[in-house]
């Protein structure tokens, strides 16, 4: 089983398709007409950004550590296990510190967690706006399938990284 404090795509064998996570966040992003949107796995080290969308105004690029002490979105998504929108952070205090709102200039943040296949967190998947926003029902139910279908990878990566474990422990068999 994957450890859910680790970095899982160093793997050489990986199982997960980042480049389907890739058109996942950017046709995301396109759909919502904002200039960012990202997958991020939360670990002890810090938030990582796993996928970034590729507009070109988006500051992050996928292999961007930000520091656990960071005041930022995703970290508030992990914490609190619950999606979080935020449509116009500069009128919230909370935010000012964020350097995502005082250093890039986002106004908006729409973002669910994302789950382990055993219910930890895994990180989030969010979209991200220099304007503010006012997304409506169906946008929210859009961002909650994309997610659901990223925890669905999750558990098929799971599950094939447990049935190799129990493969590596079964003795062979003998036809003697």
């Amino acid at each position: 089983m994957f450890k859910s404090n680790q970095w899982i795509f160093t793997d050489k064998d990986n199982q997960i398709s980042l480049q389907k996570w890739q058109k996942t966040v950017d046709l995301m992003s396109d759909l919502f007409a904002a200039p960012a949107g990202f997958i991020v796995q939360a670990m002890q080290s810090g938030y990582r950004v796993v996928i970034a969308s590729e507009q070109q105004d988006n500051p992050y690029t996928a292999g961007t550590m930000i520091p656990l002490e960071t005041n930022i979105f995703c970290k508030k998504v992990v914490q609190d296990n619950h999606s979080l929108y935020v449509n116009n952070a500069s009128n919230d205090e909370y935010w000012h510190d964020n350097p995502e709102v005082s250093k890039d200039g986002f106004e908006s943040y729409l973002g669910l967690p994302i789950h382990w296949p055993n219910g930890d967190v895994f990180g989030t998947l969010c979209v991200m706006d220099f304007e503010q926003t006012d997304y409506q029902r169906n946008y929210l139910e859009l961002i909650k399938q994309l997610r659901d279908m990223i925890e669905d990878d999750l558990f098929m990566v799971n599950s094939f990284v447990q049935m190799r474990e129990i493969a590596m422990l079964d003795p062979p068999y003998s036809y003697l």
